[in-house]
């Protein structure tokens, strides 16, 4: 079974700055996805989500209309679909330490997303991620599983948080 090693904390406590970091000193392949905010005049109208290999899109905005919402966003699961399952599934096919930033109500509104996230989760490959900190009856599961580490970003340990990944997925 694979290492599955999730991040958890408030918003804005640098877990996606964290993953960034960890990828950036690793020297095998990596696939997957992290998401990072969509900011118009200094105000946060939405999230997009950038592949490993470079592609993006918005996941939510405050402005798409006839989608599902949570609260002030409409979330697009076709992108979420298009570039966040597909790249999970690439790392499940290919064996390649999965980003999955975040695992959170947005990205769970999708069966493909929660399907894939658990086949991963079940296999042999590495994944790690961010997972949202509150309380959903999907991720508390994920939480939950025996094999996943569960580490929390708070403020004055982000750097140790880094050395701490780097060295649970050399082990």
């Amino acid at each position: 079974m694979g290492k599955s090693i999730f991040l958890t904390g408030a918003p804005g406590s640098g877990k996606t700055t964290a993953i960034q970091k960890v990828v950036s000193c690793l020297t095998r392949e990596v696939s997957g996805f992290i998401t990072e905010e969509v900011r118009e005049g200094g105000n946060r109208e939405g999230f997009k989500m950038i592949t490993m290999d470079g592609r993006e899109g918005i996941l939510a905005h405050i402005k798409l209309r006839g989608v599902p919402r949570i609260g002030k966003y409409g979330v697009d699961l076709d992108a979420l679909e298009e570039l966040g399952v597909n790249s999970l599934r690439y790392a499940l096919e290919t064996r390649t330490l999965a980003i999955v930033d975040e695992i959170g109500p947005m990205e769970i509104l999708s069966e493909s997303f929660r399907q894939v996230l658990m086949d991963l989760l079940d296999g042999d490959v590495d994944v790690l991620g961010t997972i949202v900190k509150r309380s959903l009856p999907f991720t508390d599961r994920i939480k939950a599983l025996p094999n996943v580490v569960l580490l929390e970003i708070q403020p004055g340990n982000h750097d140790r948080m880094v050395a701490t990944i780097l060295k649970l997925l050399q082990n």
